[in-house]
Formats: structure tokens, C-alpha cells, sequence
């Protein structure tokens, strides 16, 4: 599963210069949207994204979460968007993630990123309520029509990282990435490993747009974006609040604004978060889960 480290060398300057230009660079419509086995060592946690075949360390005492990478014949734009994905992961929450192939891990400074907890829903209206349950329930019979791994890549999803505990393992369709939101078509589906037969958990939406969108009705689609990563060989080895100076200490570079947004929809039964419909991170997807 291991990347060659031409490919990532590649691949940086299309995470450096965000995703969006990266994909237009492969020939896809551009418009305004419409409506990660851990060591304990000490105390901290950390952060990474490994390919098996190049690692690259930067040394810390800490905890390691290695976090899979993408498939060797993944072109830049996949590398890129796996970054930014896996870079969702908020390293203190993930307490027993999981190593991939063995790789040598590459480690970030905790607190790296700052997407998980809780965030308090909105009171919706009588009439915002009926709305958004109508999108649930597109996105819901959406989800199920691609139970398993083996129907997504059949539907024409491809892998874009393998299992990370707490956002699990997401294929994308690279032909939805149009900047255009339609709950029907989701530009992500979400599965709790990367098996034929593997599950699906819930859906993922990504769109463009200079300020966060909000297509889903009410105020409690909250959706984020990575800026500022800091990146070395497209690989992440250093968070959003990671200097410009320790960032070049590592030998990477700071990745320029990027107006690419996504947000989970966890809308699977059985798979309904405690944290809420589009909390950023699922408790349940545990370190062991794909392999249980």
C-alpha cells in the first residue's frame, strides 16, 4: 500500500496550492456551490500519514498514530485529498488507532488538528425540521444503495484512504467533485474498512466555496476545511497551528488557503452519532473495529 516517493513529491504542489486547483488541473468543472498499533511513550499523542513503502521521521517522544495511506497507483490529487482527510483526525480522541503495513511512523506535535468534540445543535423550526429530514432521509436511501465496498468501487468510487479510527475509510467519485451539492450524490461514502465486504458507515459532501457552506437546511451542517497544513513530501508533519519557522524545521512547507469544504452526514442505521448527525468524528469507528 505504499506510495513511491516520486508520487508524493508529485503530489505536493497540488496540496500546497489546494485541492481545487489540483482537481481543475485534471480536467473537472469548477462552480459556485448551489445551496487515522500505538506506542505510549509519554503523555502526548500524535499525528501522520505513512506510506509503507517511504517512511519519514521526525523524532518525539510520544504516542504514534500511524495513519494508512493511499494505493501506489494513486495520482496527485488523491494524495492530496487523503492528506487533508486523514489531517481531520483530532489526535487526543483517537486512543488506540491502528498501524498499516508496518510502515515507520512519521510524527506531528499533538493538538495538531482540532475538528472532533461536540458541537451544540441549533433549535430548528417546526418547519426547518420537516425540510432537513426530507434531506436525511435522500441522503439515508442514498447511503444504502451502496452497502458495501465492493458496490462503491462498482459504482465508480475509488479509495481515498484506507481505515482511520473515528472518520473510517472513504472512497471517493472523482466525477461529483464538481463544486455542485446534491444530497442524492455524495462525493464521498464512508465504510468501516476496506474489504469487499466492508460496511458502509455514512457519506461525506465536499464542496468549494470562498465561505462555509450551508446547503443542508438549519445552522447545523458545520463544515470544515484544512488550511495551513504543513507538508513535506506530501506527507502531513504538521498541523493548522504549526509555525511557518517549525514547519521549515521539519523541511516542509506551510499549504496555501484552500476553499475546498466537507462535512459527514452519519446517516446509516446503526450508525446514527452520539455526537450528532454531522459531528466530524464517529466514536463507534474504534481502533479494532476493522479488524473485529
Amino acid at each position: 500500500m505504499g506510495v513511491p516517493l516520486a508520487a508524493f513529491a508529485i503530489a505536493t504542489p497540488f496540496i500546497v496550492n489546494g485541492l481545487a486547483s489540483a482537481i481543475n488541473s485534471q480536467g473537472s468543472k469548477s462552480s459556485v456551490p448551489a445551496s487515522a498499533t500505538s506506542n505510549t511513550a509519554a503523555p502526548t499523542t500524535v499525528l501522520a500519514i505513512v506510506p509503507a513503502t517511504v517512511p519519514t521521521t521526525v523524532p518525539t517522544a510520544s504516542t504514534t498514530i500511524v495513519i494508512p495511506g493511499v494505493e501506489p497507483t494513486a495520482d496527485a490529487r488523491t494524495v492530496a485529498l487523503g492528506a487533508e482527510i486523514v489531517s481531520e483526525v483530532t489526535p487526543t480522541s483517537a486512543a488506540a488507532p491502528v498501524t498499516t503495513g508496518g510502515a515507520t511512523p512519521t510524527t506531528v506535535k499533538p493538538g495538531s488538528h482540532s475538528h472532533g468534540g461536540v458541537i451544540t445543535e441549533v433549535a430548528l423550526t417546526r418547519a426547518e425540521r420537516k425540510g432537513l429530514a426530507a434531506q436525511l432521509s435522500v441522503a439515508r436511501q442514498t447511503a444504502l444503495e451502496y452497502p458495501t465496498v465492493a458496490d462503491a468501487e462498482a459504482a465508480g468510487y475509488t479509495k481515498v484512504t484506507g481505515y482511520v479510527p473515528l472518520i473510517g475509510a472513504h472512497y471517493i467519485k472523482w466525477s461529483l467533485m464538481d463544486g455542485n451539492f446534491n444530497v442524492a450524490e455524495p462525493e464521498m461514502l464512508l465504510y468501516d474498512g476496506t474489504d469487499p465486504t466492508s460496511s458502509i458507515v455514512g457519506l461525506s459532501y465536499y464542496m468549494f466555496s470562498d465561505t462555509e457552506p450551508s446547503p443542508f437546511i438549519g445552522p447545523n451542517d458545520h463544515w470544515h476545511q484544512h488550511i495551513g497544513l504543513c507538508l513535506k513530501s506530501g506527507v502531513v508533519v504538521g498541523g493548522e497551528s504549526t509555525t511557518q519557522e517549525e514547519c521549515s524545521r521539519r523541511g516542509g512547507v506551510k499549504a496555501a488557503a484552500s476553499n475546498g469544504w466537507m462535512v459527514h452526514a452519519w446517516v446509516v442505521p446503526g450508525w446514527e452519532s452520539p455526537q450528532g448527525v454531522f459531528s466530524p468524528e464517529h466514536p463507534g469507528l474504534t481502533a479494532d473495529l476493522a479488524t473485529t
